[in-house]
């Protein structure tokens, strides 16, 4: 076990620190842990819920081993994260693991394991960096538009916008992900068929093996190398409009 020490990127709480004075509407069922309520819900709907995970797999990876039929109820899984091994920065250095897949390699190497009879769909950072959506746009374009729900985002991504701003990067992740789980024929531009094996030990630890059209494998993964900005840019603008 690892000690893990969270930090302020996003604020105290995760989320900004802006002060939210909205009456919630909705409530939390707390009834069950993350890994069981996955598992209740695909016995209650087999075959019908596709699973997006934009943080470390531990849950995901818990719910396989407490049922190992789990996966098989699953429609898709759809992750992000990863940085494959061999792979290098601008500079040529070997790139470290990425914060998603770094913060529990075991549950990586669990998770890929137990799920080899289910499609996953994995957009890895690096996808993501092929395309520089500016910051400028997101809060001159996207964040100007008029509605509770961008200016809900706005003061949610504070924090981090003002980071980022000294880059004028703004790294759409999460947002990227759904989009790919929601419009795969339209955002993916190009992406790779193979399997997936997880490193969880030595200089590597955190990093994956991606072996492409493995004839030995499974070949469920499916591992995006590029999307397409411009669309996912479109769909933001139309849908928060």
């Amino acid at each position: 076990m690892e000690k893990f020490n969270a930090t302020t990127y996003f604020g105290e709480d995760g989320f900004g620190d802006f002060q939210f004075d909205k009456n919630l509407t909705q409530t939390i069922d707390e009834t069950m842990p993350a890994a069981l309520a996955m598992i209740e819900l695909t016995k209650k709907y087999p075959g019908e819920i596709s699973i997006l995970t934009i943080g470390p797999l531990t849950n995901a990876a818990q719910a396989t081993l407490l049922d190992p039929n789990f996966a098989k109820r699953v429609k898709q899984f759809y992750s992000m994260g990863s940085r494959v091994t061999g792979s290098a920065d601008r500079n040529g250095r070997p790139l470290q693991a990425d914060f998603n897949f770094g913060l529990d390699p075991l549950s990586d190497a669990i998770f890929f394991n137990n799920t080899r009879q289910t499609k996953i769909s994995i957009l890895p950072g690096m996808a993501i960096r092929k395309h520089i959506i500016s910051v400028k746009w997101r809060r001159e374009e996207f964040g100007r538009i008029n509605s509770t729900a961008v200016e809900f985002l706005n003061k949610a991504e504070k924090l981090a916008l003002d980071k980022w701003a000294r880059f004028d990067k703004w790294p759409p992740t999460d947002s990227v992900t759904l989009a790919v789980a929601v419009w795969p024929k339209d955002i993916v531009k190009t992406s790779s068929q193979g399997r997936m094996l997880a490193i969880t030990c030595g200089p590597s630890k955190g990093l994956v093996n991606f072996v492409k059209n493995d004839s030995e494998g499974s070949n469920n993964i499916e591992l995006v190398d590029d999307y397409d900005p411009v669309f996912f840019k479109k769909k933001l603008v139309d849908l928060f409009s």
